[in-house]
């Protein structure tokens, strides 16, 4: 068993959530935007930390955009509003 000290601990923390970026679910400019979410991609709610798969993206008229994923056992639809919750995984 490796034994790790609190240095290299609070490294291997950092470097991990420096890999986690943002949830954004369009790139370029405003008048040429295009969706970069897709299917299959990973997100990880901020608040539980529970980590869903993208299984599609798709247009409400109650929500506007809205993104379709899933866990082990579980569906969800999250909706536009609540995007910024959410991060790459």
């Amino acid at each position: 068993m490796q034994v790790f000290s609190k240095y290299q601990i609070d490294r291997i923390i950092n470097e991990s959530r420096i890999q986690n970026e943002d949830l954004d679910i369009f790139a370029g400019p405003s008048n040429d935007r295009r969706v970069i979410v897709k299917d299959g991609l990973k997100i990880r709610h901020r608040p539980s930390g529970l980590v869903y798969t993208v299984l599609k993206l798709a247009k409400s008229k109650k929500d506007g955009l809205c993104i379709i994923c899933s866990r082990p056992g579980k569906k969800i639809i999250i909706p536009e509003k609540d995007f910024n919750q959410y991060e790459r995984q």
